[in-house]
């Protein structure tokens, strides 16, 4: 099966989710900026902000600079922020796009990642560093009886050996999956 040829202005939604904080405003207009500066042809690509309750207006001018539209959204779980980026998920828009690609916003991009992009596979990055044991994941795996994955991957940062283990920092859906959140 052949991969469908994308149109990179408008096929792809890039967003992230952050709080109202100076932190997470200013990692998320990084974010933009990097994409913007060296995304190669990702660059072009519809890019969403979404900021938790309020924007501060002075980033939200920053932001549009950079050609990113930005949407206020509520927390998804006020006891659990780390939550709140399903609400990005939860844009009506994004049925509009091939690819959905939700990004942390203290994700950077240093080069065009274009071919790495599918319209018919959910894609994930594998986690930077071990943040879970093999030991905990061999109990989960017990728990619900299913056979333990190898460790034939390697993480990103420390080269570590781990199971396909994806953070959720780095998330690429195909468009048609239907409300993810």
């Amino acid at each position: 099966m052949s991969e469908i040829k994308i149109d990179f202005e408008k096929d792809i939604v890039l967003g992230c989710v952050a709080e109202n904080k100076p932190k997470f405003l200013a990692q998320a207009l990084r974010l933009v900026q990097s994409v913007r500066w060296f995304g190669g042809k990702t660059a072009k690509s519809t890019f969403i902000v979404c900021v938790i309750n309020e924007v501060d207006p002075a980033y939200k001018r920053q932001f549009e600079k950079y050609g990113a539209q930005v949407r206020i959204v509520s927390p998804y779980n006020p006891k659990h922020p780390h939550s709140n980026k399903l609400r990005f998920l939860q844009l009506p828009e994004l049925k509009t796009f091939s690819i959905v690609m939700l990004l942390d916003c203290d994700t950077l991009v240093v080069q065009d990642f274009g071919g790495y992009l599918s319209s018919r596979r959910f894609k994930g990055k594998i986690a930077a560093a071990p943040t879970i044991s093999s030991d905990l994941f061999s109990k989960l795996f017990d728990f619900f009886h299913l056979p333990m994955p190898t460790s034939d991957y390697k993480c990103t940062l420390t080269g570590t050996p781990t199971i396909p283990y994806f953070n959720a920092g780095v998330l690429v859906f195909p468009g048609d999956v239907k409300s993810a959140a």
